[in-house]
């Protein structure tokens, strides 16, 4: 007994180990938002919304829920919405709407359909609509303007971090996108080297519908932590028809053939890992 006490103690002292070494990736999400802004320039709102679910056919879409009250008033009124790109929000007569669309239970054929199916739903009391160019508030048959303060309509985020220490590190979304993984494959003297992945297409539909883009990220910062130079190697895509293959070279490097089926090009990659360096090689 006191045996498997000691091993699970020295399991979990190797696991807080492993969580404050430095340099390391870290990931941060953010499901929540709160939005203010005014009706016919004269009603004053809160909007308070969460993520719920993500839609039937994209990564890229999801459907929230929340509460919205006029500033003036003390009463919160349930609401549900959807967000694509634009953000549409409901509130409706009868609790079976808000189930309808928080869990897309309509399925349709493609995720135009599906979008615009969920931004046109009926039995709502009222309605507010914020797209790129047109925001709208719909109660009854009036249509009045909306306008929201500074915000982003997305409140769905995942933020991806090189962490140099504790307190300092480098937002790696700068370069890549939300939804891009990372991994430190090596590091050295303010040199990294990141191997990165992340679906060819927000939305499941289509050709490379269920793809992946993959590749190296090689970084370089000065001795304050200052981004100095950066590049990246795409190793395979079906967006772009790339295809790798990787070879072990005798000197313990990495050699990496890279062939562009749509450019109809070759190219080859030498990834030494403990100078952390990449270098191009003419094929």
């Amino acid at each position: 007994m006191r045996a498997v006490f000691v091993s699970l103690l020295f399991i979990v002292a190797l696991n807080t180990s492993a969580q404050n070494q430095y340099p390391k990736i870290k990931y941060i999400d953010t499901y929540d938002g709160i939005f203010k802004g005014v009706i016919d320039y004269t009603d004053y709102f809160t909007i308070y919304l969460r993520f719920h679910a993500y839609s039937n056919q994209s990564l890229g879409s999801y459907s929230v829920k929340g509460w919205y009250k006029k500033d003036k008033e003390n009463e919160k009124t349930e609401i549900a919405g959807l967000y694509d790109g634009d953000l549409t929000i409901y509130a409706f007569r009868d609790s079976s709407s808000y189930q309808h669309l928080l869990n897309f239970e309509t399925e349709k054929n493609n995720f135009y359909e599906e979008m615009a199916f969920y931004k046109n739903l009926p039995s709502y009391t009222h309605k507010f609509y914020f797209g790129d160019s047109t925001t709208l508030f719909t109660k009854g048959k009036d249509s009045l303007n909306v306008m929201l303060g500074e915000y982003t309509l997305d409140i769905k985020k995942s933020h991806e971090y090189l962490m140099f220490n504790p307190s300092k590190g480098f937002k790696l979304d700068l370069l890549g996108d939300k939804n891009w993984a990372f991994d430190i494959l090596a590091e050295k003297d303010n040199r990294y080297i990141l191997e990165y992945s992340h679906a060819s297409k927000p939305h499941f539909m289509g050709m490379c519908g269920a793809g992946e883009e993959s590749g190296l990220l090689y970084l370089e910062f000065d001795t304050m932590n200052n981004l100095e130079d950066y590049h990246f190697y795409q190793l395979e895509s079906c967006l772009f028809s790339t295809s790798s293959a990787k070879e072990i070279l005798p000197n313990g490097t990495t050699k990496y053939t890279i062939e562009s089926y749509e450019d109809e090009d070759t190219s080859v990659i030498i990834v030494n890992t403990m100078e952390v360096t990449i270098a191009s090689q003419q094929n």
